[in-house]
């Protein structure tokens, strides 16, 4: 399979001849929803592979890279748990900061009364900013 690449109107299209898909500048570029504290990806767009570095601590590998560190914006969330009826999403919530290179985010989850890194079921980054 071939892919078509073509930039009109300030968005870059892809096409494999059926269908097309646009990136326009200002949407999110990367996202992960990851299980198990990284140890396994769910579902993800530009995201090469995540790693479980320490307890409540992800280290997410961006496939395309952006064009700075400084220009990534990041959201996160997390739950305890990876059921849709939020039983057990005791106090959690995560962050998502830009990494030390281009091709990597930090995704952290903690405990909100104290601060805590803590390990979370299920956990979703999403990173916008311009692409190198």
């Amino acid at each position: 399979m071939s892919a078509t690449l073509s930039n009109s109107g300030g968005a870059i299209h892809i096409s494999d001849g059926t269908t097309t898909t646009s990136v326009v500048n200002g949407v999110v570029k990367s996202w992960i929803t990851s299980l198990a504290n990284g140890t396994s990806i769910s579902d993800s767009l530009n995201v090469s592979s995540t790693a479980d570095t320490a307890a409540g601590r992800q280290k997410v590998a961006i496939t395309n890279a952006f064009a700075s560190t400084t220009t990534i914006c990041c959201t996160a969330s997390g739950r305890n748990v990876t059921t849709n009826n939020g039983s057990g999403n005791v106090n959690r919530t995560c962050d998502a900061l830009r990494g030390d290179s281009v091709s990597e985010i930090f995704l952290n989850s903690y405990v909100m009364n104290d601060g805590s890194l803590i390990d979370v079921g299920l956990s979703q980054c999403h990173a916008m900013g311009d692409l190198a």
